[in-house]
C-alpha cells in the first residue's frame, strides 16, 4: 500500500503503538529518566531517541539504519535523529550501561503501573459477558482430502473474544 511516494503498510501498526505509549506515558518517562545523559546543547532528547529505536525494532528493524523507516514519516513519528547522532548517543549511554538500563526499566515500570491503574476491573458481582465470534481466515491447503468452506475457499475460523 502506498500513499504518494511513501510506503505506509510497513508502519501501519505504529500509530496504535505510539498512541498506547503516549497514553502510558512511556515517552515522557524515558525522557525524564534519561535526562542525566542529555549532553549540553543536544538537540535530540535521549528518551525520544531510545523510543524511536524501539519503534524501529517493533516495525521489524534489526540495525541502526532501519531508523530510516521511522525518519521517513515525520508526520507520524516527529523529528528523528540522524544515524550519526543516534550512534553518538548510544556510545555515550554505553559509558554507564548499568545505570542506563536501570533508568529504562524504571520508565517501563512506571508506564506499566500507569496502565494497570487505569484498567477497568471486573465487577465484584454479576455476570461477566464475553462476546465470542468467528472470522474466516483464508489459507491455501494442499492437504489430502481438504474440503472447501461454504464460500468455496480454504482456511479456518478461529474464535475471537
Amino acid at each position: 500500500m502506498t500513499s504518494g511516494n511513501d510506503a505506509v503498510l510497513s508502519s501501519a501498526g505504529a500509530s496504535l503503538l505510539l498512541s498506547t505509549a503516549r497514553a502510558a506515558g512511556l515517552g515522557r518517562g524515558l525522557s525524564r529518566t534519561l535526562a542525566p545523559w542529555r549532553r549540553r546543547g543536544a538537540v535530540h532528547d535521549p528518551g525520544k531517541v531510545v523510543f524511536d529505536l524501539a519503534v524501529a525494532v517493533a516495525l521489524g528493524g534489526d540495525c541502526l539504519a532501519d531508523l530510516a523507516v521511522v525518519r521517513a514519516q515525520p508526520e507520524l513519528f516527529g523529528t528523528v535523529a540522524s544515524d550519526a547522532t543516534v550512534s553518538r548517543l548510544l556510545e555515550h549511554l554505553a559509558g554507564d550501561v548499568e545505570a542506563v538500563i536501570a533508568a529504562i526499566r524504571a520508565a517501563r515500570a512506571a508506564a506499566r503501573e500507569r496502565v494497570w491503574r487505569r484498567r477497568d476491573p471486573l465487577p465484584a458481582a454479576g455476570p461477566v459477558i464475553v462476546d465470542l465470534d468467528a472470522t474466516l481466515v483464508t489459507a491455501h491447503s494442499d492437504k489430502e482430502n481438504a474440503t472447501p468452506t461454504f464460500k468455496r475457499g480454504y482456511g479456518f475460523h478461529p474464535l475471537l473474544a
